[in-house]
């Protein structure tokens, strides 16, 4: 089986760099381009979303040390 992770990835940068060149025209957004926007937002979080369940779980729990003094004494 292939990976998806690289072809969301893809998706996920065209849709990044088509709200970057919106939201870099002067003047104000239409209601359209504000629609349109908000609908890629949308596309762009459930990419991210399917990313993310596509990787692997890791089969270990990370284990996390504690830190007993998180600042240096003086």
């Amino acid at each position: 089986m292939t990976d998806p992770a690289p072809v969301l990835r893809r998706e996920v940068d065209a849709l990044i760099q088509t709200q970057i060149t919106i939201l870099n025209q002067a003047g104000p957004l239409t209601q359209l381009e504000l629609a349109d926007l908000r609908a890629r937002s949308e596309k762009i979080r459930a990419l991210f979303k399917a990313m993310d369940l596509s990787k692997p779980l890791p089969e270990d729990p990370v284990r996390k040390r504690k830190i007993a003094y998180p600042y240096p004494s003086a």
